[in-house]
């Protein structure tokens, strides 16, 4: 949800940069926050949405609006958290509070097909072909349990604005206010959201998209609080999963799983393509 996010401070005039995008996206930019902003002027797409925002940013380009610009860092800890606080910005959390349907948007990229992208841009039409996902049940349990976790260690740092994916999906005008006024930004525009790109494409419903939903039901049988984001059916926000000392034994042994994934088969039918993966 982090670039639909984007989408939407587009509108609003904030340009968002990302450690991880642009075509710099294999340079490691952790040594300081500062750089994503530094590096981001020269990294960032031409083509992509929010361009014409950051060429004017980049440029210096201010006189008709405040230039803004929001920097996201994908992995995040207390110290960052810290030497944040000694320049007076304003720091903020984002997740998706149902992190089983992150762990499936997370692991469906290693299938490198259009057609199940979270997003895509409006107005380009569908190619008349569906997906489905075969997940290896452990797999998905296992990224599952290391989503929770590092939701754990993002709510430990003490960081006081947090907001859930989930939120700006059910309100977005209301999420973007809460968010634009923490950072003393003016209200929303919502006449300017109306010139929003992308669109959510995949089905709220996993089961529209997993052939194998009953085996990971399964696998997930004693995880109650995973099993519940499993079988959600449409957009809402989930408290955390807390992991009990037997689970986070599970999650260690986890780590090797994770690391080393990688195999996908892809095979089409009657216009279905369905990717296997793990």
């Amino acid at each position: 949800g982090s670039m639909w996010l984007a989408d939407l401070l587009s509108t609003q005039n904030i340009s968002v940069f990302f450690e991880f995008y642009g075509r710099c996206a294999n340079t490691v930019m952790n040594s300081s926050f500062s750089s994503v902003f530094d590096t981001g002027c020269g990294c960032y797409t031409d083509g992509h949405a929010v361009g014409s925002v950051k060429r004017r940013y980049c440029a210096g380009d201010c006189s008709h609006k405040a230039c803004r610009a929001v920097g996201v860092v994908a992995d995040f800890s207390e110290q960052m958290l810290r030497s944040l606080e000694v320049t007076g910005a304003t720091t903020v959390g984002l997740h998706r509070s149902n992190i089983v349907k992150q762990a499936v948007s997370i692991l469906k990229e290693k299938c490198h097909i259009p057609v199940i992208k979270n997003h895509l841009i409006r107005n380009v039409k569908d190619n008349g072909t569906s997906a489905k996902l075969y997940i290896n049940p452990t797999l998905l349990l296992c990224q599952s349990l290391s989503l929770a976790n590092g939701v754990h260690v993002m709510r430990q740092t003490g960081m006081r604005h947090i907001f859930d994916y989930e939120t700006f999906q059910i309100d977005g005008v209301g999420a973007l206010r809460m968010l634009l006024k923490l950072v003393d930004a003016s209200g929303v525009n919502v006449a300017a959201l109306q010139n929003s790109r992308m669109r959510k494409t995949l089905p709220d419903q996993l089961g529209q998209l997993l052939v194998n939903l009953e085996e990971i039901q399964q696998e997930f049988g004693e995880y109650p609080c995973l099993r519940e984001m499993l079988d959600d059916t449409k957009s809402k926000s989930h408290a955390s999963c807390k992991l009990n000392s037997s689970q986070a034994h599970v999650l260690a042994r986890c780590n090797h799983m994770l690391e080393a994934y990688g195999s996908t088969n892809l095979s089409t039918s009657n216009g279905t393509t369905r990717c296997s993966i793990g």
